[in-house]
């Protein structure tokens, strides 16, 4: 977009994130789910509890598959469905106890960091891919749905297949890429 605007000399740093903070054990992963209650169903990850994050709209097109729905975070909207305030590295257990995680905004995002983060957990993203998230989706060989009448057939197909993500495309961008990315900028 930038380049198009004929600025000149324009670089992409991806956001960064460090990998090993996003390997957790299975005994980890099911605490988790037993300690939240999410122990005979698959858990699916709604994201954010905020309107502008398509949360209500993902929920009803999802609400009658038997699965357990969980949102995190502040939030702006009422759902039927547990909304956790989870410390960091609880929240990062979420992301890896989770079987799907959707990331279904209205909006065009710039950098998806929970599906980012999702995908360093080793955990499925289905996400809307508006704005920078599309790259992301893509470049790790997720799931973009463009519909909400579309996530059922895409949830039931993740949960039957359980495809495991590429997150080797997404581990290159860790703290030191970042790093030496910026002083390349900045120097």
């Amino acid at each position: 977009m930038l380049e198009k605007d004929d600025f000149k000399n324009v670089t992409v740093i991806y956001n960064s994130f460090n990998p090993n903070l996003y390997r957790f054990s299975k005994k980890d992963k099911e605490r988790f789910k037993r300690q939240y209650g999410f122990n005979d169903k698959p858990l699916i990850y709604l994201g954010n509890c905020l309107k502008k994050k398509g949360v209500v709209e993902t929920y009803n097109s999802l609400k009658y598959i038997d699965a357990h729905f969980v949102t995190s975070g502040n939030k702006d909207v009422e759902l039927p469905i547990p909304n956790l305030t989870l410390s960091f590295e609880e929240y990062r257990l979420l992301l890896a106890a989770s079987d799907i995680v959707i990331t279904m905004s209205l909006f065009k995002e710039g950098w998806n960091r929970v599906a980012h983060e999702a995908v360093l957990c080793g955990t499925p993203v289905i996400g809307s891919g508006k704005g920078g998230m599309e790259e992301l989706l893509m470049m790790s060989e997720q799931t973009i749905s463009t519909s909400f009448e579309d996530l059922p057939h895409h949830v039931n197909r993740i949960l039957e297949d359980k495809p495991i993500p590429n997150s080797y495309s997404l581990m290159k961008f860790d703290l030191h890429y970042f790093k030496k990315c910026w002083k390349a900028v900045l120097l």
